[in-house]
C-alpha cells in the first residue's frame, strides 16, 4: 500500500511538470488596466490615430456582453490628403497607426488573441465606406488581419484576431495596426482589447511518462486462485 501510495505522489508530480507550460509568456497591460503603460504609439508615413484626446483609453464594450472595460480608442485614417480627389486622380493611400510593445517569449507554441471593434456614430448620418483594417504582426509578419469594409450609421461591429505559432526564445515586437483608406473622420472609432498570448501545452517526454504511470495504478493486479 505504502508503494502504491507513493507512486500516487510520484505520478502527480510528473504529470504536473509535464502540463503545466513553465515559459514566461505576459503581454504587459493587455486589457488597458493601467492605460496605455507598457504600449508605444506609432503612425504610418501619412497616417493618424485620431484627433485629440485621442488616442485614449476608455470603458468600451468590445467583446459585446454588455459589459464595459478598458480599451483602446482609435479614429485612424490619412491625416493629410494626397491630392484634391483621393481615389479618383490618384490612389487611395492606406494610412493610421496603432500600438506595439517588446515580449520576451520562451520558445514553445504559443496562440495570440486581440478583440476589435468599430463604431460609425450618427453624428454625419449615412454609412462610411470603410470602417477599418485590423492586423495583428509579429517581427514584421502579419499573424491575422480583418477588414470590417462598410459599415452603416449608428452601428457598432466586433470581431476578434486568432493566431496559433511556434516561437523561438528571445524579445519579440507586437504591433497591432489599424489602417483606413480615408482620411479620419469624427464620426468613426476604432477599439482594441484583449491583447493575450497563451502558452499551448505540447505533449512531451514527460507527459508520455506520466501517462504510463497513471497506467499502471489503473491496471489491478490479478488475483491468484487457490
Amino acid at each position: 500500500m505504502k508503494f502504491k501510495y507513493l507512486l500516487k505522489l510520484v505520478c502527480l508530480g510528473i504529470g504536473l511538470m509535464a502540463f503545466v507550460p513553465s515559459v514566461n509568456a505576459s503581454v504587459i497591460n493587455g486589457g488597458f488596466e493601467s492605460g496605455l503603460n507598457g504600449w508605444r504609439l506609432f503612425t504610418t508615413a501619412n497616417g493618424t490615430l485620431g484627433d485629440q484626446p485621442l488616442p485614449q483609453v476608455g470603458t468600451y464594450d468590445v467583446v459585446g456582453n454588455s459589459a464595459g472595460s478598458n480599451s483602446l480608442k482609435l479614429s485612424v485614417g490619412y491625416a493629410v490628403a494626397p491630392c484634391s480627389f483621393p481615389g479618383i486622380f490618384c490612389p487611395k493611400p492606406t494610412e493610421g497607426g496603432g500600438i506595439q510593445q517588446s515580449i520576451y517569449l520562451s520558445s514553445g507554441l504559443y496562440s495570440f488573441h486581440v478583440d476589435v471593434a468599430v463604431e460609425n456614430t450618427p453624428l454625419y448620418g449615412g454609412s462610411n465606406m470603410d470602417g477599418g483594417t485590423f492586423s495583428m504582426i509579429l517581427d514584421g509578419l502579419v499573424l491575422d488581419t480583418v477588414s470590417f469594409g462598410q459599415i452603416i450609421s449608428n452601428s457598432v461591429e466586433r470581431d476578434q484576431l486568432n493566431f496559433e505559432t511556434s516561437i523561438g526564445e528571445g524579445v519579440h515586437d507586437l504591433q497591432i495596426l489599424v489602417t483606413r483608406n480615408y482620411a479620419q473622420s469624427d464620426s468613426l472609432f476604432q477599439f482594441v482589447d484583449n491583447i493575450t498570448i497563451t502558452p499551448v501545452p505540447e505533449p512531451t517526454t514527460l507527459g508520455l511518462l506520466a501517462i504510463g504511470c497513471l497506467t499502471m495504478l489503473l491496471v489491478r493486479p490479478k488475483k491468484k486462485a487457490f
